[in-house]
C-alpha cells in the first residue's frame, strides 16, 4: 500500500484529491494539510511514501516547503501540483527535491499513475510540462558543458554514484540525474561510460 499526503491551501482541492486517492486500490491518503507549516510539523511523523504538494501557497511556497521536508525526510517522494508550466519554477522545484510535476487539471488516472511511478523511482510529468522543460534547455549554437555539468561528469569518472556525487556537491540526487540527462543530450550519448569517453576525447576531462 502506497501512503500519500496532500498539501494545498484550497479545501476543495484537498478533499477532492483525498477522496480520489482513497477510491483506488493500492494507495491511501493518510492526511491532508492546508498550509506548509502544518505539513512541516506533521509529515516527518507520518512518513508518507508520496506527497502531493501545491507549488503556490500563501505562507510558504511549495518549493521551500519541499526543500525543508526533504531535509527532514530524505526518502519522501514529492510531486508538485501547479496551474503553471513555467520552466524556472519547474527547475526550482526539482532542485528543491521534487521528483514529479503535474498540472492541477490532470485526470485522476494520471495522478494515480504518477503516484505509482514516483514510488517506483520515476519522475512523472505532464507531457506539456515535460515539453516546456525540454524547450527551456535548448540553447541553440552552444552545446558546451556547464561548470556544474563538468563537476558531475568528473565525479562520475571517479566512480562516484549519483548519491555520492549529490552529497559531494551539496545538491539532490534528482538534480544530479537532471544534469546527467542534459550531459547525455549535449554529448549525444546514452550512458555515463559513453559520456566519460567522449568528454576525455574532447579534452573536457
Amino acid at each position: 500500500m502506497i501512503t500519500v499526503a496532500v498539501v494545498d491551501d484550497q479545501k476543495a482541492v484537498r478533499d477532492g484529491l483525498r477522496t480520489m486517492i482513497n477510491l483506488n486500490q493500492g494507495v491511501t491518503c493518510l492526511a491532508s494539510f492546508a498550509n506548509a507549516q502544518e505539513a512541516l510539523e506533521a509529515i516527518p511523523k507520518l512518513k508518507p511514501d508520496v506527497l502531493l504538494l501545491d507549488i503556490e501557497m500563501p505562507d510558504l511556497s511549495g518549493i521551500e516547503c519541499a526543500r525543508r521536508l526533504k531535509q527532514l525526510q530524505p526518502s519522501l517522494n514529492i510531486i508538485m501540483l501547479t496551474i503553471h508550466d513555467d520552466p524556472e519554477r519547474i527547475q526550482a522545484a526539482f532542485r528543491a527535491g521534487a521528483y514529479g510535476f503535474l498540472t492541477k487539471n490532470s485526470f485522476p488516472s494520471q495522478i494515480i499513475k504518477a503516484i505509482e511511478d514516483v514510488h517506483q523511482g520515476g519522475a512523472p510529468m505532464n507531457p506539456q510540462i515535460a515539453r516546456r522543460l525540454v524547450q527551456s534547455l535548448e540553447i541553440p549554437g552552444n552545446q558546451d558543458l556547464s561548470s556544474r555539468e563538468q563537476q558531475i561528469l568528473k565525479r562520475a569518472s571517479e566512480g562516484l554514484s549519483n548519491q555520492a556525487t549529490a552529497k559531494a556537491l551539496h545538491i539532490s540526487p534528482n538534480t544530479v540525474r537532471f544534469h546527467l540527462k542534459n550531459i547525455y543530450r549535449k554529448l549525444e550519448v546514452h550512458s555515463k561510460v559513453e559520456a566519460i569517453q567522449k568528454a576525455i576525447r574532447r579534452g573536457i576531462l
